[in-house]
Protein backbone atom coordinates (compact mmCIF):
# COMPACT_ATOMS: atom_id res chain seq x y z
CA UNK A 1 0.00 0.00 0.00
CA UNK A 2 2.15 3.02 -1.14
CA UNK A 3 1.96 6.56 0.52
CA UNK A 4 3.16 9.48 -0.41
CA UNK A 5 3.72 11.85 2.36
CA UNK A 6 3.72 15.36 2.49
CA UNK A 7 5.89 17.50 4.76
CA UNK A 8 4.78 21.32 4.44
CA UNK A 9 7.60 23.84 6.02
CA UNK A 10 8.52 27.23 5.69
CA UNK A 11 11.49 26.63 3.67
CA UNK A 12 11.05 23.62 1.87
CA UNK A 13 8.56 20.85 1.12
CA UNK A 14 9.73 17.65 1.36
CA UNK A 15 7.87 14.49 -0.27
CA UNK A 16 8.10 10.47 0.84
CA UNK A 17 6.87 7.72 -0.58
CA UNK A 18 6.76 4.49 2.17
CA UNK A 19 5.18 1.47 1.60
CA UNK A 20 4.19 -0.33 4.60
CA UNK A 21 8.08 0.31 6.86
CA UNK A 22 10.08 0.72 3.57
CA UNK A 23 11.05 4.18 2.22
CA UNK A 24 10.91 4.09 -1.59
CA UNK A 25 11.50 7.79 -2.00
CA UNK A 26 12.20 11.28 -0.83
CA UNK A 27 12.35 14.44 -2.63
CA UNK A 28 12.26 18.42 -1.67
CA UNK A 29 11.35 21.51 -3.15
CA UNK A 30 12.73 24.89 -2.12
CA UNK A 31 9.66 27.48 -1.18
CA UNK A 32 10.38 30.83 -1.07
CA UNK A 33 9.60 33.26 1.70
CA UNK A 34 9.29 37.14 2.10
CA UNK A 35 9.88 38.83 5.34
CA UNK A 36 9.39 42.13 5.97
CA UNK A 37 11.98 44.32 8.06
CA UNK A 38 9.33 44.07 10.67
CA UNK A 39 9.13 40.40 10.90
CA UNK A 40 6.41 39.41 8.93
CA UNK A 41 6.12 36.90 6.49
CA UNK A 42 4.53 36.29 3.75
CA UNK A 43 4.35 32.78 0.92
CA UNK A 44 2.82 32.38 -2.02
CA UNK A 45 0.16 30.19 -2.34
CA UNK A 46 0.78 29.60 -5.99
CA UNK A 47 4.48 28.87 -5.42
CA UNK A 48 3.68 26.95 -2.06
CA UNK A 49 1.41 24.53 -4.14
CA UNK A 50 4.17 24.31 -6.86
CA UNK A 51 6.33 22.83 -4.52
CA UNK A 52 4.20 20.46 -3.42
CA UNK A 53 3.80 19.13 -7.03
CA UNK A 54 7.41 19.54 -7.37
CA UNK A 55 8.39 17.21 -4.43
CA UNK A 56 5.55 14.87 -5.17
CA UNK A 57 6.06 14.33 -8.19
CA UNK A 58 10.18 13.95 -8.05
CA UNK A 59 9.42 11.27 -5.05
CA UNK A 60 6.48 9.58 -6.89
CA UNK A 61 9.23 9.20 -9.62
CA UNK A 62 11.81 8.21 -8.12
CA UNK A 63 10.17 5.54 -6.56
CA UNK A 64 9.01 4.24 -10.12
CA UNK A 65 5.79 5.76 -10.18
CA UNK A 66 4.05 3.74 -8.00
CA UNK A 67 -0.03 3.73 -8.01
CA UNK A 68 -0.73 5.45 -4.58
CA UNK A 69 -3.36 4.36 -2.38
CA UNK A 70 -3.23 7.51 -0.18
CA UNK A 71 -1.80 10.89 0.50
CA UNK A 72 -1.12 12.48 3.50
CA UNK A 73 -0.02 15.69 4.41
CA UNK A 74 1.83 17.71 7.69
CA UNK A 75 2.05 21.49 8.22
CA UNK A 76 3.21 22.91 11.67
CA UNK A 77 3.00 26.92 12.41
Amino acid sequence: MPVLAIDQGTSATKAVVVDGERILATAEAPVTVDASADGAVELDPEALWSSVVAAGRRALDEAGSPAIDAIGTCTES
